[in-house]
């Protein structure tokens, strides 16, 4: 299940970097920390809620920073969208130290309103 997250990170920073240099922007380091949680004792024990966590250094504006992870995680990233059925996926970032809330993106069914 791991893995799954690995994936997660993966595909999200290479949409968010790609989006960034397509901007002319230029991520002189990108280090992501995906932690998932799961419901103790369920069968199968899918992931409920995720958070990612992306740091960065270089010179890239915030609102270009937020822009491409709304984009990566709402509408590129096919493992956000394998997952958004059962868990709430939400991402918060850094840009050179500077801390942001994020957002979040889920399909579930049951999630709390």
């Amino acid at each position: 299940m791991e893995l799954l997250l690995a994936a997660l990170g993966g595909c999200s920073a290479i949409d968010v970097v790609s989006i960034l240099e397509k901007g002319r922007h230029v991520v002189d380091e990108l280090r992501i920390e995906v932690r998932g949680e799961k419901p103790d004792g369920a069968v199968p024990s899918l992931f409920r809620d995720i958070h990612i966590r992306y740091d960065f250094s270089g010179n890239v504006p915030v609102g270009r920073v937020r822009r491409a992870i709304e984009l990566s995680i709402g509408t590129y990233c096919s493992v956000a969208h394998t997952l958004m059925p059962t868990a709430r996926i939400t991402w918060s970032f850094s840009v050179g130290g500077d801390v942001f809330e994020g957002g979040s993106a889920s399909s579930a069914t049951d999630e709390p309103k």
